[in-house]
């Protein structure tokens, strides 16, 4: 993985910086009577003269469209925590508003890439920090397969609800016919590494049947699991009881040919999206400590500024700042096409600069108003984190499907956070110096909060289980 450092040289950085200057002088020199969507289509026109009429359209509406949908959002989250409603309850309720079209395999699809982003991002994250600072089975017995990854599956999804440092796995022969006495799930330790528990699953015809099946054999050191059971972690986690007539009904539908995937009910994804907003926060805050952005904002621009000074300061100020992220925004996809920022590839979506762009101007502000005392650093913190969710869901309203999973991987890992963090150090310049001053002594204070109650956790307590755990749903239809 590349080091932080070498993610945007100096003359990149210049001509990022000059393209998005471009994008704010033209704005605070467009006449009131030029709407914003008319300006900013001229303004692609002449920035990239290559594209026909209709690729320029879509790029522009895009943009447009997408700062809509983000400034919805965080309409929509503020309202909800104004009624004493947590982040997390109100990113569940979106992600099935999202998923509600979808079938449930559609819907695990979708939340799995979520999942798997956030937590790649998560990752990748932590480690840029600290290094700094087909055919289905014929078998008789197939319903007795099936409740063993029923048990697997259901117990990963509420550990990863919950939080929990432990996993389930179906110990399979991998092509060899199962052994005698062969224990069937396993419950993992991710922070030691070790098999916390082990289960036999026994589903006989009855209870008692199953029982004797047990006693029969030689299952020293295992549980036994049952049709009225559950398997159970150390620190309480739980599968889902699954009852022999519910194994069976699922064995008749996959050797039908008629499977319908498990109800996504059943995976509480009120509590497994909660978890992901959980996650979606930190990662914004992780995002923040990216901070060479702000330096090579610095360095290029000292104390300079331009013409479009009043129209940040109004903006940071006042929170009338649409039009600075739609600035933004254009700067960065027209320097994303020129090819000056290499890290990104030109074919990215707008979308994700859309995204990138309003996170950049929002944290610009948060941290602003860190700085003169209107927000605690806590109080950023926690803006810093709401900000990141919001957003999440401002994309997810324009990104289909599992689009959504490298979308959101794009915005919030290290080259998205490197990029906004530049964004942001070169809009403070932009205002002057004063303005950037004051951007970097909230960016201090935030980011000491940040370390205490985000790096610090993960480093001593997770960072093995970043390293280890694997998505949430990844196995979840692996057998089928």
């Amino acid at each position: 993985m590349m080091a932080e450092a070498e993610v945007i040289t100096r003359e990149e950085g210049q001509q990022i910086a000059s393209t998005i200057s471009d994008f704010m002088s033209g704005y605070a020199e467009k006449s009131e009577s030029v709407s914003d969507s008319e300006w900013l289509l001229t303004q692609f026109k002449e920035s990239m003269p290559e594209k026909n009429e209709a690729e320029i359209t879509q790029i522009r509406d895009e943009i447009i469209d997408g700062i809509q949908s983000q400034e919805a959002a965080k309409e929509s989250l503020h309202s909800a925590l104004s009624q004493c409603r947590s982040k997390e309850s109100w990113f569940a309720q979106e992600m099935r508003k999202a998923a509600s079209g979808m079938s449930s395999i559609e819907a695990a699809t979708y939340l799995q890439s979520l999942d798997e982003a956030v937590n790649t991002a998560n990752q990748q994250l932590i480690d840029t920090i600290t290094t700094k600072s087909g055919a289905v089975s014929k078998n008789q017995n197939l319903d007795g397969f099936i409740a063993e990854d029923y048990h697997a599956q259901t117990f990963n999804l509420n550990a990863a609800a919950r939080g929990s440092h432990y996993r389930a796995r179906v110990l399979k022969p991998n092509g060899k016919s199962y052994t005698k006495n062969s224990v069937d799930i396993v419950i993992d330790n991710l922070d030691t590494g070790r098999i916390s528990r082990r289960y036999q699953a026994k589903y006989g015809a009855t209870i008692e049947r199953s029982r004797a099946m047990y006693k029969a054999g030689n299952y020293r050191g295992q549980r036994l699991l049952t049709h009225e059971e559950r398997i159970v972690a150390p620190d309480g986690t739980t599968s889902n009881i699954l009852s022999k007539q519910q194994a069976k009904e699922l064995q008749e539908k996959a050797q039908s040919g008629e499977w319908q995937n498990l109800n996504w009910n059943e995976y509480a994804m009120k509590d497994i999206a909660a978890g992901i907003a959980k996650n979606v926060g930190i990662a914004g805050a992780q995002g923040l400590l990216i901070g060479t952005g702000f330096e090579l904002a610095r360095q290029i621009y000292g104390d300079k500024g331009i013409d479009s000074e009043k129209l940040i300061e109004t903006g940071l100020e006042t929170g009338a700042d649409f039009a600075m992220k739609v600035a933004v925004a254009g700067g960065l996809k027209v320097a994303s096409e020129k090819g000056f920022i290499k890290f990104i590839p030109k074919d990215t979506p707008t979308n994700v600069f859309t995204t990138i762009a309003f996170v950049t101007v929002e944290n610009v502000k948060v941290l602003s108003h860190v700085a003169i005392g209107e927000l605690t650093p806590i109080e950023g913190f926690e803006k810093i984190e709401q900000v990141a969710t919001s957003s999440v869901c401002g994309l997810a309203s324009a990104a289909k499907g599992a689009t959504i999973g490298s979308k959101v991987l794009s915005c919030f890992g290290p080259a998205g956070a490197a990029i906004g963090g530049f964004a942001g150090g070169t809009i403070g310049y932009m205002a002057g110096s004063g303005v950037a001053t004051a951007v970097v002594k909230g960016y201090q204070k935030v980011r000491s909060v940040i370390v205490e109650h985000v790096v610090k956790p993960i480093v001593n307590t997770a960072k093995r289980a970043w390293e280890n755990a694997k998505s949430f749903v990844s196995n979840i239809f692996s057998w089928l």
